[in-house]
């Protein structure tokens, strides 16, 4: 995280939690093609500001795990359409995903290809269940199962989002309840 990052307190920064579609596994060789950002400021309910299929200029792929096909995405916005969007979502926030590490590559490949190199810091949520002594580090839909979060379209970047902003919920109160107050203390943590 930057410098000041670490020391700011959980329950006043902003956080935007992102979901992505993609054609596959490797950023830069796959690409996006769905993206959702979820914006929860200190003191608000989660806000979906971004929810879009992205036309990823190369054929589909991956349609057996996301359902979307080419004829989907044919009049799709590219991701660098949608890229001043999404950095304004995520202006002051810290980044949030499910699996982070596989959103932010993808994230930082797409983002440069629009001429933005840089990523706002990041948190992963599914590392963070553990950490939060919360359960073992498990899917999405195993971690919104056991925290009682109704997540039905897996695989959809605006449910997973959702979800995910929920799961976020979850660890803060886990967080509050162990005084855990800030970034840093929360880093702390990590084994």
């Amino acid at each position: 995280m930057p410098p000041g990052s670490m020391s700011r307190t959980l329950e006043e920064t902003p956080i935007a939690v992102i979901d992505l579609e993609t054609t596959g596994l490797l950023a830069g060789g796959d690409r996006v093609v769905e993206v959702s950002l979820v914006r929860i400021n200190p003191g608000e309910e989660p806000r979906l500001l971004l929810d879009t299929l992205i036309n990823p200029e190369r054929p589909m792929a991956a349609t057996e795990i996301h359902g979307i096909r080419d004829e989907d995405v044919v009049d799709a916005p590219r991701f660098r359409d949608v890229a001043g969007e999404l950095v304004r979502g995520l202006h002051g926030a810290i980044l949030a995903s499910f699996n982070v590490y596989f959103d932010a590559a993808f994230l930082r490949y797409e983002l440069s290809r629009s001429g933005i190199d840089r990523l706002p810091p990041y948190i992963c949520l599914m590392y963070l269940r553990p950490m939060l002594s919360l359960g073992t580090r498990c899917s999405l839909d195993d971690a919104c199962r056991a925290h009682g979060i109704d997540h039905a379209q897996s695989h959809q970047a605006a449910s997973d989002a959702l979800s995910a902003a929920q799961l976020w919920s979850i660890y803060l109160d886990a967080a509050r309840r162990s005084n855990i107050r800030t970034f840093e203390e929360l880093a702390r943590l990590k084994s």
